[in-house]
């Protein structure tokens, strides 16, 4: 983290040019696609900030529709996001399909249709990579749900941490 001085300003020996921030984001976009041409996915954490965009701790993959699977988007995680979607990604063979419950230990996860504006508005680094090589332009993105220790859903709740970005009133089939 860079220390700011009283004024709130970083010390002018500390700052970073707008081409060095963009080589970096250039560079961690660019390790990104190698991890999943290399053959599998990445799991990207994006945690809130204040003023910014969100105000949820959410994950998601990066190159599973390299494989023709759907992305995969969890919110209201912080570190366990990637543990979280790298199991459903280990067990997707057994995927039960969206809307569906997929037992799992004491409770159950399912995965849920996350329509376009949010996938474009949430997994922003593959829509930043779509026209990379192999990436379709029709990809598709489920959203994972769990029950809580007291079997609700995240659509019983009232948690902003935990939107259904399908809707408030989404419910399964």
């Amino acid at each position: 983290m860079t220390r700011r001085h009283l004024n709130n300003r970083v010390p002018r020996h500390k700052r970073v040019s707008k081409r060095e921030r963009d080589a970096r984001a250039l560079a961690f976009a660019a390790t990104l696609l190698q991890r999943a041409l290399a053959g599998g996915h990445t799991v990207v954490g994006v945690f809130p900030v204040e003023g910014g965009g969100v105000s949820y701790h959410f994950a998601y993959t990066v190159g599973r529709c390299l494989r023709g699977w759907p992305e995969l988007i969890a919110t209201g995680v912080s570190n366990l996001g990637d543990a979280l979607l790298n199991w459903v990604d280990a067990h997707w063979d057994a995927h039960p399909g969206p809307g569906v419950r997929w037992p799992v230990s004491e409770g159950a996860i399912m995965t849920v249709p996350v329509p376009e504006d949010q996938r474009d508005d949430h997994l922003t680094m593959v829509q930043s990579l779509r026209f990379g090589p192999g990436v379709p332009a029709d990809w598709s993105a489920l959203q994972v749900v769990w029950r809580t220790d007291a079997g609700l859903w995240p659509w019983d709740l009232s948690d902003p941490t935990l939107p259904v970005l399908a809707g408030p009133d989404w419910r399964p089939a």
